[in-house]
């Protein structure tokens, strides 16, 4: 990523009198960038890349040993397997070295510490990039197509302040060793700023944290971290000033002001300080947007893209955390957000470049007859971002028999279901229900609930059976766990009619009881996707009209369902929202995040066409799970799958059952399902169904 200026060497710049001659410049060598140069190579499409810093520069400056949050199989690039050591998130080391590594294996030659000082269009209609090497020597490229990958982090968000420029204040922490036994001011309240508190605290720092509000914004915050910041604020290693802006920065004390909450007047003090770390963020230079001449939008300057990822110069694409902008607050750009943008430009310049018919990588291009299929991530990750596929991707679940629910038996039950099937991604039936710890009769014994820890046996158990998993199944498998919604979560209850009869009678008490049961489940699915599933499903009951009167649901069911999909919503990529029930008001669920969505077709009286139009994303189902799938011949299977992918199209489908299986179905008409879709749209005559 474009981030640091490279050094300046003294003297004048040799000027090459050369121009290279390309069909892509690449400006920006983090992740994503990595990974469409890799894309690039593998469908022969010359290009050269640029990066301004050392190899994925941003990354290069988080502080040592830092963990990210999500786990490897999310932040590795496509066709580039990274396995670490352990179950933990990979650290900034470990992915540094996998980067590398994935730059070797692929060929990669990475221009590092050469930025790009002029970009222009020529009269013939390409770009010409004039760059600066590490030793001053500029050098001069002719491109057609410019891919800007430059990152969204490229220097700190300053706050104007005296002193800010000081030798003892750094907006950037490199580890705690340096402030063992003095004392530090930490500035900002996000992830960085607690972890930079906690680490120097921890290594024997006198720790201040400032933040500007009167609370951590746990939203934002890691729960994890914020766990940990309670019990150092109890034990007095931190100190904590709300509602505090930092004023004026000298040599061994700062000057502060601390809001009145009450007549809203500041009330200005002093604190002694050795050091200032200001963990205020980082900011996107619009320089490179400006020199491409591209439009941006809002105050985040987030340039306009259209779906191959162009921007307002069709010769210029935008890819990875660049796409966002400046980032404020919680981050919804992450690197594991941003692997489907690689495909889209591989194709989009395929297309330009009159190479399609050329043979294509299982990344980036549509197999034909002739042709391997695309794996089952790639098709997958096609199907969500509604690109064109070999075939529909598809996939069916069901409960185990009671032998097979828990433990290394249920492990293998779902090993052989995927073997046997061949499902596209494969549904984790979580067996271990939710245990409030209350006996609940009555409406009022919901206030007496208490969100369950996720040290619980029942998550544990669950965790467990995920991991196991992970290691049993190919790793372009997808897992997706199941998670019920608070409603249904409750094991003294059925399928939330207790909870449905009881918000009749007392709303507000049984409301009190499902926030807890939601906080519960919004850190599980938290973990489950940090442990390596690629997302949730998440059961959502509630919504039927028959159940409960609308605006019951919309006050007391809605706000805690969306407890527990918000806090997964930029992690994992199938969190998959299944509607459960009849008569369903599914306009109440359109804006659920989510990733694909799934209800019964025909007892709700929406096609999957007309859903794909509610929701705005991928649909999956459109089989009555208890219909032809029981009941009907194999030919009968196939004609149903057909009639289906026909009538909605292969974009923006995964075909699936409108909910769980038979326990005892045979696997041979999944596999027979599964298998059809391949022939969606072959000139056999399709046999009646009904």
């Amino acid at each position: 990523m474009e981030e640091h200026a490279a050094v300046a060497v003294s003297g004048p710049a040799e000027a090459s009198s050369s121009v290279a001659e390309t069909t892509i410049t690449i400006v920006g060598a983090g992740p994503i960038g990595l990974e469409l140069a890799m894309a690039l190579r593998i469908n022969a499409v010359p290009f050269i890349q640029l990066e301004a810093g050392s190899l994925a520069s941003t990354i290069e400056w988080y502080p040592p040993q830092t963990c990210f949050h999500s786990p490897a199989s999310s932040i590795a690039l496509e066709g580039f397997r990274f396995q670490t050591s352990g179950a933990a998130p990979p650290t900034r080391e470990e992915y540094l070295a996998y980067l590398r590594a994935a730059a070797l294996h692929h060929r990669l030659n990475v221009r590092t510490h050469e930025r790009v000082t002029r970009l222009s269009r020529t009269g013939a209609g390409s770009y010409e990039l004039q760059t600066q090497r590490l030793d001053g020597v500029e050098c001069r490229i002719r491109s057609d197509y410019v891919v800007l990958a430059t990152g969204g982090m490229h220097a700190p968000r300053m706050l104007g302040i005296p002193g800010e420029e000081l030798a003892h204040v750094s907006h950037y922490f490199q580890g705690p060793h340096p402030y063992f036994q003095r004392r530090l001011l930490v500035v900002g309240g996000g992830n960085s700023a607690v972890e930079a508190a906690l680490r120097c605290a921890n290594a024997g720092a006198e720790v201040t944290l400032c933040h500007r509000s009167a609370a951590l914004d746990t939203s934002v915050v890691k729960p994890w971290l914020v766990k940990d910041l309670d019990r150092a604020f109890c034990e007095g290693r931190i100190a904590l000033l709300p509602n505090t802006r930092l004023e004026r920065i000298e040599p061994r004390r700062v000057e502060l002001a601390r809001s009145d909450m009450t007549d809203g007047r500041s009330v200005r003090f002093e604190r002694a300080a050795d050091f200032v770390l200001l963990m205020t963020g980082y900011v996107q230079k619009p320089d490179i947007f400006q020199l491409a001449g591209i439009e941006t939008s809002g105050p985040e300057r987030k340039p306009l893209l259209n779906d191959a990822m162009r921007s307002s110069d069709p010769g210029v694409y935008v890819v990875g955390t660049a796409t966002a902008g400046t980032q404020h607050g919680k981050f919804r750009t992450l690197i594991e957000t941003c692997h489907a943008h690689v495909p889209r430009v591989v194709k989009d310049v395929l297309r330009r470049t009159r190479k399609c018919g050329q043979a294509l990588s299982q990344a980036t291009a549509l197999p034909g007859p002739d042709r391997r299929p695309l794996a089952r991530d790639e098709r997958l990750r096609r199907a969500l971002a509604g690109m064109e596929v070999d075939r529909p991707p598809a996939s069916f679940w069901l409960h185990f028999p009671a032998a097979q629910r828990i433990g290394r038996a249920a492990i293998e039950a779902h090993v052989e279901y995927a073997r046997e099937t061949g499902v596209d991604f494969l549904k984790v039936m979580n067996e271990q229900p939710y245990q409030p710890g209350v006996d609940i009769r009555r409406p009022e014994d919901w206030r007496k609930l208490r969100p369950a820890p996720l040290s619980a046996s029942f998550f544990q158990e669950q965790l467990r059976q995920l991991d196991a998993l992970l290691h049993a199944v190919p790793d372009n498998l997808w897992l997706v766990t199941t998670i019920r919604n608070p409603l249904q979560s409750n094991a003294t209850d059925t399928a939330g009619k207790l909870a449905s009869a009881h918000l009749r009678e007392d709303p507000q008490a049984v409301s009190q009881g499902l926030s807890a049961i939601a906080e519960s489940l919004a850190h599980f699915a938290e973990a489950c996707i940090a442990a390596g599933a690629k997302g949730i499903y998440f059961s959502a009951k509630g919504g039927e009209s028959e159940r409960l009167p609308e605006d019951v649901f919309l006050e007391h069911v809605r706000p805690h369902d969306l407890t527990v999909l918000q806090a997964i919503e930029d992690m994992g990529e199938l969190n998959l929202l299944h509607i459960c029930g009849t008569g369903v008001r599914l306009h109440n669920y359109r804006d659920y995040p989510a990733h694909a969505v799934n209800w019964a077709v025909d007892k709700n009286a929406l096609s999957l066409a007309e859903g794909r139009e509610l929701f705005g994303r991928t649909v999956v189902g459109g089989l009555d799970n208890r219909g032809v799938m029981v009941d009907g011949s194999p030919q009968r299977i196939a004609s149903a799958v057909r009639r289906i992918v026909a009538q909605h199209g292969p974009r923006g489908l995964i075909v699936g059952a409108d909910c769980t299986l038979p326990t005892d179905i045979d696997w041979s008409r999944v596999r027979t399902a599964v298998t059809a879709t391949e022939l969606w749209d072959r000139d056999a005559p399709l046999e009646a169904t009904s």
